[in-house]
């Protein structure tokens, strides 16, 4: 889907034209038949489906497409981003490394776009909108570009793009006050992270009973490593 969404972002950039809608799609396609070659998937490893097909991806994929092209965030981009286009910044190179209060974190934005005094990031989201997890997102993406470009992050317009099953955006004014909030609970986080250590210097973890189970699946089933707390039903798929 990013891939999908990068190229139509650089075709604005040098033209306005109509988008030729079916050859979009079977360019999407393509595109997904090329992300499945040479992958192993979470939901084959663990039995809940017996292959992913382009068929699969399809209808979902369609809609997204559909629905950025239909919506008031794409129009914008035409209308009041493109101009600025040269400014861009998509998908940029490395992991999004900076430094807060001292420790290394990676944030890691889709495309940003400069337009007057304002910084606008776009993070695009196929998922369920998600309230307790976006504002930390929100406030991350605020802070990596208030401290990457030297400005308030007041000026930082941080938006998650949901494509899925409608479009819908969720956005946030911070001000320097959230990001030193942020900065408090990312460094409560990290130190509770660093009590199962046995070595910080070396990232030696504490030995595997100091992680309880999960007794509930549904907890961590979004988690690549559920196969520690629940068997996986095929493992000739490993």
């Amino acid at each position: 889907m990013h891939e999908v969404i990068e190229v139509l972002l650089n075709r604005l950039r040098t033209t306005a034209e109509a988008i030729d809608r079916p050859r979009f799609i079977t360019f999407a396609d393509q595109a997904i038949e090329r992300s499945l070659q040479g992958k192993t998937f979470e939901e084959v490893v663990y039995g809940e489906m017996d292959a992913v097909a382009v068929d699969h991806l399809q209808p979902k994929v369609h809609a997204c497409l559909e629905n950025l092209l239909a919506s008031d965030r794409f129009r914008w981009l035409v209308d009041e981003a493109a101009p600025a286009s040269g400014e861009w910044i998509i998908d940029p190179p490395g992991y999004g490394e900076t430094r807060l209060d001292g420790l290394k974190v990676y944030i890691k934005v889709d495309v940003l776009f400069p337009l007057g005094d304002e910084i606008h990031i776009l993070d695009w989201k196929t998922g369920k909108t998600d309230p307790g997890k976006h504002r930390k997102q929100l406030v991350g993406y605020a802070t990596w570009a208030s401290i990457h470009f030297g400005i308030d992050p007041e000026r930082v317009r941080p938006t998650l793009a949901y494509l899925y099953p409608a479009y819908e955006e969720v956005q946030q004014s911070l001000t320097s006050a959230d990001l030193q909030a942020f900065a408090v609970q990312l460094r409560a986080e990290t130190n509770e992270m660093y009590e199962y250590c046995r070595d910080l210097e070396q990232n030696i973890p504490l030995d595997k009973d100091a992680f309880p189970r999960i007794d509930d699946e549904r907890i961590c089933a979004q988690c690549a490593f559920r196969g520690i707390c629940f068997p996986i039903k095929h493992p000739a798929n490993l």
